[in-house]
């Protein structure tokens, strides 16, 4: 759920395969794209290429600098995401012990980052689609992460096959639930945000990161899903059994400002 086209629009291709060959080369290459259901391999010349710079308003010449490296690697979605992890692991004061569902979680990736700064967590990584999560490429994730913390990563990270309109998580389990850019993927929201509540402890708290609207109506540059104001996304969140608490900024994505909001499961909910 988590890695779709405004992903790979937004990092430059974040997820391709590791061996890729120099543009500058002219030969045909592979790259590994995942967008909700959609997942294969397509060969993409490099003509192709540099229309999918058009179509995603990045230059030729900036894509091929992109190119130089491999940016499927833990230690580029780290640097890239470095702001966000820190900024999440600060609201959220995680405690040992503490349980997390990450819904949307993707490939795995941030949760393994996470793990650089807390401890003893139990992550549930829930997602809709089963082939985003690749095992070797998430254990070499946490390989790496170890070695930057210094020490083992303590985290127990499971993951989770949910579906369109449910996570499928045990009820009243979680002490804290992330929805890292994920909240605009969701095509049936107020189920989805409903199922959020259901599997949330009474007083548990919930975690939306996401770009913002420009405007009422406004279409993601990329995955063209609608995105919302922050009063909208506040005003819906609300509507399902949540209580708004504070809002974090970040850093401008496409020219488009990101945020954290931060809420809690209602009592009584």
């Amino acid at each position: 759920m988590k890695i779709g086209i405004c992903r790979i629009y937004f990092n430059f291709f974040m997820t391709p395969k590791q061996s890729i060959p120099n543009l500058t080369s002219g030969r045909s290459m592979f790259i590994f794209l995942q967008t909700g259901t959609l997942h294969g391999m397509y060969k993409i010349s490099l003509s192709s290429l540099i229309l999918l710079g058009v179509i995603f308003s990045a230059s030729p010449r900036a894509l091929a600098q992109h190119f130089k490296a491999d940016h499927s690697l833990p230690a580029y979605f780290l640097k890239k995401n470095e702001k966000v992890i820190r900024a999440l692991v600060r609201l959220a004061e995680f405690h040992p012990g503490n349980k997390i569902a990450d819904v949307g979680a993707g490939d795995g990736l941030f949760d393994a980052a996470i793990s650089i700064f807390t401890d003893s967590l139990t992550i549930y990584m829930e997602d809709i689609d089963s082939n985003v999560f690749v095992p070797i490429k998430f254990n070499r994730a946490v390989q790496f992460y170890s070695s930057v913390k210094k020490s083992n990563i303590t985290n127990i990270l499971i993951p989770y096959l949910g579906m369109e309109k449910s996570t499928g998580l045990p009820s009243g389990y979680f002490d804290k639930v992330l929805v890292i850019d994920t909240y605009h993927h969701f095509s049936n929201r107020d189920e989805m945000m409903d199922d959020i509540n259901r599997i949330l402890k009474p007083g548990g708290k919930l975690y939306i990161y996401d770009v913002l609207a420009k405007k009422a109506g406004d279409i993601h540059p990329a995955c063209r899903t609608a995105i919302y104001l922050k009063g909208e996304i506040i005003s819906h969140i609300e509507t399902r059994g949540f209580q708004f608490n504070i809002m974090e900024k970040l850093r401008k994505v496409s020219r488009r400002k990101a945020r954290i909001f931060v809420f809690t499961k209602k009592s009584g909910d």
